[in-house]
């Protein structure tokens, strides 16, 4: 039997590991020890392979195998010649590793020796990376191993002896890892106090940027499956939780591009690509929760789709010479970079070192370091911007300063020429009710005086004129009212104040001023000051009354062309002796106070009035109508005045004098009272009637001859 199974040994110790070969054992690869079979129907356990051993094939290449849901055995042999037991570590190199079991087959029957993975809680990690610690007797030792994950199987196995795996294997990897998550952190909290302190949105989204890259760090490099509890959610955080950081790592890169670079004005067609992103993340998220397998090969498209984009958005924005996009496009380099050494690792196109297990994580620092110099100097060009825009403004608000400053005094100089020119009395009055210092030069002309500024100007203004006394105390009630106070004031009581007032100049002439009054408001809508406008109206008052006069003048002269001539002859006849008889009678009223006499002076006067109402001639109507009514107001006094009665009388007289005043000096007409007019047209008619009838009757023949 011994000589039958010599060939078997032979080849087991061709592969079988000799632990005596070295004193120290240092992540000593295995894949050139171990052999693999695939349990296509998933029904082996490690008592059937022990009793009938499949056909193992020998591991070659790369010891990695595309994603499968089928079980993979693996066996190994270690040998140990020595006489005592050796201790000594064996990991699996694949962090994703669903569950990995070991098994020692021996003539005694199999053993179970443990379980590792992240989809187990049965036990608590010590390592970040599945591990098993055996404590290898003197002999040979035959182990399987069952391996089984979703993602890619990586059969890929380190041997380490304890002391060896402590000093420099695991001391080493935790110093380098806590050093990158302590760095890592340091700028989270940094760029985090920047988003608050310049509460700027592209500092905000750049921090959960960073934040979901470490959570996906602490998830993939096996640190959380380490230092998580064996709890029951442990597998969802390091295997779906995996899936939503990446794809919330994404988005939130996206949304940090489309800030930092401006996507939406620099890049509109990269930017709608990037919107339409944000849904198909979602939804592997929410496939994520309902089935993993699916989203896990989903999650790898979606971001390496936005990454693709990402780069182009920072090239195309680079090529426009925008600085910031230089860092920009250097980090996501480095993150590209790092990646695919890593994946390469992972999937067996590349030997497992240092930098390949630690490219990713290296490379995602080394663009945290970049991205935030890229924010740095984005503030930097913002700032040497808007430097420049200021300086650009600085020097542009010069000019407008000296354009204004020229605009002003042109406009100063118009208006100091206005104020000295313009015929009209213009002034501001201060809320201290005095004449402010600037004021037409036609106003010392209109007063008659020089030196007014400070005067007060009631006094000013209304001294020596034809207003009451409490006409001026209105006035200054306006101005208390207005000055200092709301300006609605002064419409409220403008109307107390005059619009035209007499007074005498120097030489005792009578001059008439007209005023317009209006409020000067401040921003707060209080009264400033009081503008007022003086014009002396005297010349034109004086025109008006001469036009009115002569108006009146030309509708007396059209009442009478209205009345024929020997009619109004006789109106003025009868008006006249009218007139001589009421001065008459107020000779003798005036001596005996008798309203006997008055009363028929008032009948005279109110047949005067009824004559000239008959013949239209309103004035006079209108004159002795007022006459009449002071004549009844004297009817009705027992000390009446004869003067008064008197120069009621004569207002009488006087208004027959200018009616013939008028007819006689202005029309012409010559107002004899000794001959009649007769219509001849009317007498020949008569006549000829008159000559008819003659002839007939003897004794008219006579008269119609002398006729």
């Amino acid at each position: 039997l011994l000589l039958f199974m010599l060939p078997a040994l032979a080849v087991a110790e061709v592969r079988a590991v000799n632990l005596s070969e070295k004193s120290s054992w240092s992540a000593y690869p295995l894949t050139s020890h171990m052999d693999y079979a695939i349990d296509v129907d998933g029904t082996w356990t490690a008592e059937s392979i022990s009793r009938q051993p499949p056909s193992f094939n020998e591991m070659k290449g790369t010891a990695v195998d595309f994603p499968s849901s089928r079980p993979y055995w693996l066996r190994l042999t270690l040998i140990n010649p020595t006489l005592r037991s050796i201790p000594m570590f064996v990991n699996h190199l694949s962090p994703y590793t669903d569950s990995l079991e070991l098994y020692e087959a021996s003539e005694a029957g199999v053993r179970f020796l443990g379980a590792r993975g992240d989809r187990r809680i049965d036990h608590q990690d010590i390592y970040r990376l599945p591990l098993f610690e055996l404590n290898v007797e003197p002999g040979t030792h035959n182990y399987l191993f069952r391996l089984e994950t979703s993602a890619a199987i990586n059969m890929n196995f380190q041997l380490h002896s304890k002391d060896a795996f402590y000093t420099k294997k695991f001391v080493p990897e935790y110093l380098f890892l806590g050093l990158l998550f302590g760095f890592v952190m340091v700028m989270i909290c940094y760029n985090l106090f920047l988003a608050v302190r310049l509460r700027n949105k592209t500092f905000g989204y750049y921090v959960l940027y960073i934040s979901m890259f470490t959570t996906i760090q602490f998830l993939i490099t096996g640190i959380g499956s380490h230092f998580l509890p064996a709890e029951a959610w442990k597998p969802f955080v390091l295997n779906k939780g995996l899936i939503i950081s990446a794809e919330l790592c994404a988005m939130f890169g996206c949304l940090f591009a489309t800030s930092f670079l401006e996507l939406d004005k620099t890049s509109p067609a990269i930017h709608r690509l990037i919107r339409m992103f944000y849904p198909v993340s979602i939804l592997n998220i929410a496939i994520c929760l309902v089935a993993h397998d699916l989203a896990a090969s989903l999650v790898g498209l979606t971001n390496g789709f936005a990454s693709i984009i990402l780069l182009i958005a920072g090239f195309r924005c680079a090529w426009t010479g925008y600085r910031p996009a230089y860092f920009y496009c250097t980090a996501w380099v480095f993150m590209l970079i790092g990646n695919m050494l890593t994946m390469g690792q992972l999937y067996g196109f590349l030997a497992s070192n240092s930098l390949t297990s630690w490219s990713q994580f290296v490379g995602g620092a080394m663009e945290v370091v970049l991205l935030s110099l890229a924010l740095g100097d984005k503030i930097s060009l913002a700032q040497e911007n808007a430097q420049s825009r200021n300086l650009q403004l600085h020097e542009a608000l010069t000019q407008h300063i000296e354009s204004v400053e020229a605009t002003v005094e042109e406009k100063t100089s118009d208006i100091r020429s206005i104020m000295e020119h313009i015929p009209i009395g213009i002034f501001m009055i201060h809320s201290d009710e005095t004449v402010h210092r600037d004021y037409s030069r036609s106003l010392e002309a209109i007063y008659e005086r020089e030196k007014i500024q400070g005067e007060k100007a009631l006094e000013f203004l209304f001294e020596g004129s034809d207003l009451t006394n409490d006409e001026k105390s209105q006035a200054r009630s306006c101005f208390v009212a207005t000055l200092g106070e709301d300006a609605i004031n002064f419409e409220a009581n403008s109307h107390l104040l005059p619009r035209r007032m007499s007074r005498k100049d120097v030489h005792g002439n009578v001059r008439v001023f007209d005023f317009t009054w209006n409020v000067i408001e401040k921003r707060d809508l209080s009264g400033d000051k009081i503008l007022v406008t003086v014009r002396d109206v005297t010349a034109m008052v004086q025109l008006e009354e001469r036009d009115s006069a002569r108006q009146h003048n030309l509708e007396m002269i059209g009442e009478i062309l209205a009345v024929p001539g020997p009619g109004f002859s006789r109106f003025v006849k009868f008006a006249k002796s009218m007139s001589v008889e009421n001065e008459s009678l107020a000779a003798v009223a005036t001596e005996t106070r008798s309203l006997e006499t008055i009363r028929k002076i008032y009948m005279n006067i109110h047949t005067i009035k009824g004559s000239a109402r008959g013949h239209y001639l309103r004035h006079m109507t209108s004159r002795l109508h007022r006459v009449e009514q002071e004549f009844c107001l004297l009817l009705t006094q027992d000390d009446w005045s004869g003067s008064e009665l008197n120069r009621q009388v004569a207002e009488v007289s006087d208004a027959i004098r200018s009616y013939e005043e008028v007819a006689q000096v202005q029309l012409g007409r010559r107002l004899t009272h000794d001959r009649i007019e007769i219509d001849l047209a009317g007498a020949e008619d008569f006549y000829l009637k008159l000559l008819t009838a003659a002839a007939t009757t003897p004794s008219l023949h006579e008269l119609c001859e002398r006729l």
